[in-house]
């Protein structure tokens, strides 16, 4: 198998609005079918209404978008989502000359990708006559790229591929034109800021990476950006540290679940401070939970919360707090009558 990916062109402005009213409606009578039909068309007129909102102003005027959808709405990405789903599923999934050689396809918005067995030359028959089959619809596939084994294509934020084991290989993919510049450390924040960053964007590796040895390389090219940054080293080791020897742990999470039991003591500590108290509870733990008081205690014992340090903004006087002073009592309109 190989992996492969693919990218519409001009998602947004060449979606049809019809086709999208239909898509919703396709999508409600399959997932919902006892809703009954008035509610459908309420669902479906407020798509309309918001399919229409799309105005724009130039040099004094205003005009209405003809074609497409509009972007930036808070629609938008569901309705692009079930729209390209409906037509990617009647123009070319539901067709089982189209798929032959398709071991698997996903699909973000309007970037796919998928595992293909087959040559480069048939992958790119393939992808001819997928876009035959969108013409209708007017939706045309304009990037796709296909790899051989031990290659990466990149998808989104990631790459991925097989090794000649046939094992899918997962690693970053960073565009050239990203510089890779991060918050600075001089930047007037409180540390667990900056900490925060750093834990956030090493966690990131470790959800993406299924290797340890790239996580390894990846690690260090971000360490390396974080310390041009200004970022101090013996936290950069502490917490790359402390990710990669974390358990990668990609499962589905379900809400029915066990819940996660509480420790039955919660220990606040300002970020930052009292580190003597937490690592003095830390180390005489197990011998508390070995007594008869917490011998039935959830494990762990204690709980710690790092409260948030205050910063700039809680020091800053506001308008508000000058104008009301700590005085409090009933509103009047702005129209009232003044002593």
């Amino acid at each position: 198998m190989r992996p492969f990916t693919f990218d519409f062109k001009a998602l947004y402005d060449n979606l049809n609005p019809d086709i999208v009213k239909k898509a919703v409606e396709h999508a409600i009578m399959t997932i919902y079918p006892v809703w009954s039909s008035k509610k459908r068309k309420w669902i479906l007129d407020l798509i309309d209404v918001s399919l229409r909102a799309s105005v724009g102003k130039y040099k004094g005027k205003f005009y209405v978008q003809k074609k497409g959808v509009p972007t930036g709405g808070s629609l938008c990405v569901q309705l692009a989502n079930i729209a390209v789903y409906y037509i990617m599923n009647e123009a070319v999934y539901s067709k089982p000359a189209l798929m032959n050689n398709v071991r698997q396809a996903k699909r973000y918005i309007d970037d796919g990708g998928g595992f293909y067995a087959g040559s480069q030359r048939s992958f790119n028959s393939w992808m001819k006559h997928v876009n035959e089959a969108l013409q209708p619809y007017g939706l045309y596939i304009d990037e796709h790229m296909i790899k051989n084994t031990g290659e990466f294509v990149p998808f989104l934020d990631i790459q991925f591929g097989f090794n000649t084991e046939g094992e899918l290989q997962t690693d970053l993919f960073v565009k050239p034109t990203d510089s890779r510049s991060y918050l600075h450390f001089s930047s007037a924040h409180p540390n667990h800021t900056f900490a925060g960053i750093v834990y956030s964007q090493c966690l990131r590796l470790r959800r993406i990476i299924n290797n340890k040895e790239r996580l390894q390389c990846r690690i260090d090219e971000l360490v390396a950006a974080f310390t041009k940054s200004g970022y101090p080293k013996e936290m950069l080791l502490n917490i790359s540290k402390k990710v990669i020897n974390l358990e990668r742990n990609v499962n589905e999470q379900h809400g029915d679940a066990e819940p996660v039991s509480k420790s039955d003591i919660l220990v606040v500590s300002c970020f930052g401070t009292d580190t003597k108290l937490t690592s003095t509870l830390k180390k005489h733990q197990n011998s508390l939970l070995q007594t008869n008081c917490f011998k039935n205690s959830a494990k762990p014992l204690f709980r710690f919360v790092k409260r948030t340090a205050a910063n700039v903004g809680s020091k800053l006087a506001v308008l508000k707090s000058i104008t009301l002073d700590d005085q409090s009592g009933e509103t009047r309109p702005c129209n009232g009558h003044v002593s």
